[in-house]
């Protein structure tokens, strides 16, 4: 916006402004850092241009497998539908909010649940993704609350 007007959206063209000195500022948008304000002279007949960049907003995201076997077996992880990685990798440039973190069992290991994870500006998150050894599993209603659960190799 221009010295306390009304805001416009990128590439708007201002018709009839005034000679004389002004400040543009920029909208906060979530997840990025906004421009600082600029100080702009406004002259008969020629006309003034303005630009603001807004930087992209980032963290990084580090997740642990465990147990350790199931690691080691190749259980991976993803975000977004991205690339695979293996236990223990740090993505960075992971842009700012909520993503969808997903991981990729193998033979002898079930995945972790998929899950929500969010990413802050300049941090990381960490995360661990427990996997369960695959098997069968017997269970047994116990009478009123709970349960017995009995895992066969």
């Amino acid at each position: 916006k221009l010295t306390g007007g009304a805001w416009h959206q990128s590439g708007d063209i201002l018709s009839n402004v005034a000679v004389g000195q002004y400040t543009i500022e920029f909208g906060d948008i979530y997840g990025w850092d906004t421009p600082q304000n600029q100080a702009v002279t406004i002259q008969d007949g020629i006309t003034t241009t303005a630009n603001g960049v807004y930087v992209q907003q980032t963290g990084c995201l580090t997740v642990t497998i465990t147990p350790p076997e199931a690691a080691q077996a190749g259980v991976q992880w993803r975000v977004d539908g991205g690339d695979w990685h293996y236990s223990g990798y740090t993505l960075c440039n992971v842009s700012v909010g909520q993503h969808t973190l997903e991981y990729k069992g193998v033979q002898g290991w079930y995945a972790p649940s998929t899950r929500t994870v969010n990413i802050e500006n300049g941090s990381t998150t960490v995360i661990y993704g427990t996997s369960t050894p695959e098997g069968t599993f017997y269970i047994i209603p116990g009478k009123g609350k709970g349960a017995t659960v009995i895992y066969l190799e």
